[in-house]
Formats: structure tokens, C-alpha cells, sequence
């Protein structure tokens, strides 16, 4: 129960840098995207429903200035 909305509890105001919205208002978690897709870290906080509706309406597979990789589109499938 220590997780439950872990990400309401930052002492940082931490906003999406894909959509400029507050992370800590997001009524479900954030998706944690990778840096570098072959690394577990570091990883950036985003909205993660946000990202997969801009990969389907866009067809886009780019996010943070980098293509997104087939692991991290898995990642995004799980995580919704």
C-alpha cells in the first residue's frame, strides 16, 4: 500500500515533457520512458495514455527527440 499513488507525492513539481501537465495530477501513474532503450535507466516521467494516443493518431515514433524502439512501444503496450 507504500505505492499507491506514488507519483501524487513528489516533492518536485515534475510536469510531462510531451504534454506540459503536471505529473503529480495524472489520475493513473506515469509511464516511464527510457533514455536509451538498452538501458533500465535513466527513464523520464510522462503521460503514458497521451504517448499512445500520439503513436496512433500520428503514426508517429518519435518521443523525447528519439525514435521510439520496438521494446519501448512493448513497454507502452504492457504499461496500458
Amino acid at each position: 500500500a507504500n505505492e499507491w499513488r506514488w507519483w501524487t507525492r513528489s516533492k518536485q513539481p515534475m510536469l510531462c515533457p510531451l504534454t506540459s501537465f503536471p505529473i503529480n495530477l495524472l489520475p493513473y501513474p506515469p509511464f516511464k520512458l527510457r533514455a536509451d532503450p538498452a538501458k533500465p535507466s535513466p527513464h523520464r516521467l510522462v503521460d503514458g495514455k497521451y504517448l499512445a494516443m500520439q503513436l496512433i493518431v500520428d503514426d508517429g515514433a518519435v518521443a523525447l527527440g528519439r525514435p521510439l524502439h520496438p521494446s519501448d512501444v512493448s513497454a507502452l503496450d504492457e504499461y496500458i
